[in-house]
């Protein structure tokens, strides 16, 4: 693989603490919850990012991570769950592949 092929869409998913995952769940639970204030009170992936995402600091800290090893962020997901970026091959391979993983 030529360390200049161009790598896009890729993406970074992250995840919830258990803290926050359990305050979602039990959100959504209380969304289908007719005898709760929250019943059927949906909310746009905005405010799931808002409510239940990572901090904007901490999106912050990883884009810039990111950004400092060449990469550019294309996208960051509306609920804060996502970061999509693009690269070349040479700058994937040290943060994200095992180097026991052999380049063709």
């Amino acid at each position: 693989m030529s360390p200049d092929l161009a790598m896009g869409d890729l993406v970074l998913v992250l995840r919830r603490d258990a803290e926050t995952q359990a305050a979602f769940d039990q959100f959504v639970a209380s969304q289908y919850n007719v005898k709760s204030p929250n019943f059927h009170q949906w909310l746009t992936p905005e405010e799931v990012g808002e409510k239940f995402g990572p901090a904007e600091a901490d999106i912050d800290t990883v884009s810039n991570w990111l950004i400092g090893r060449g990469f550019v962020i294309d996208e960051v997901s509306k609920d804060r769950l996502s970061i999509r970026f693009s690269g070349t091959a040479a700058q994937v391979r040290p943060p994200f592949i095992p180097k026991s993983i052999t380049w063709m």
